[in-house]
């Protein structure tokens, strides 16, 4: 009976043992300690065989507020689930949270496909407001320049225009004076007494 009691024993650490190997795992996720529940996972290959261990994997790593979200994760591993074992309890969950995880994947890729296609236009249009603004920035200082020999030279008109007035004075005095003749000076007379 003891050799029997012994193996009796022997076989029930066993079977503890194999149900203890997950613990630390289900534990986390039950806690929802996500960031153990990613550690205890990846330092247990054995999880890689467990369809319930990959299922709740597949959930975490899917999860955006997880902490350990990884959509690329989440679809291999979820895909390991159902290719491994197509008949289990769980790859009927495990094939509805792919579908969605292949849809957020899709999602991912058109918003960030999306997001480069606006950068580049952002890019594009940066690179015009830049020539842009060095071409105003040159029609600026031409129009300045141009500006400030516009002044010079309505400074010169005027300049001139006083000296043509000036000339024109002048001329009409000297053509004043040569159309008045002087008469000629009489000599003095003498006293004939």
């Amino acid at each position: 009976m003891n050799a029997r009691h012994n193996g009796t024993l022997a076989l029930l650490a066993t079977v503890a043992l194999g149900a203890c190997t997950h613990q630390p795992f289900e534990r986390y996720i039950a806690q929802r300690r996500w960031a153990d529940a990613d550690t205890a996972f990846r330092a247990d290959t054995a999880l890689l065989n467990d369809d319930r261990a990959l299922l709740q994997a597949g959930k975490l790593y899917s999860s955006p507020t997880s902490g350990v979200y990884d959509l690329s994760r989440a679809r291999t591993l979820l895909r390991r689930l159902i290719t491994r074992s197509p008949g289990s309890k769980y790859s009927a969950e495990a094939t509805e949270r792919l579908a969605l995880v292949e849809s957020m994947l899709r999602q991912r890729d058109s918003a960030a496909a999306a997001i480069t296609s606006l950068e580049q236009r952002v890019a594009q249009l940066t690179s015009e407001t830049r020539r842009l603004r060095t071409s105003l920035d040159s029609s600026i200082a031409r129009s300045d320049s141009l500006q400030r020999g516009l002044t010079r030279m309505e400074a010169d008109l005027r300049e001139r225009e006083e000296q043509l007035r000036a000339l024109r004075l002048e001329l009409a005095r000297l053509k004043e004076i040569d159309l008045n003749p002087r008469l000629p000076a009489r000599p003095p007379q003498r006293d004939e007494r």
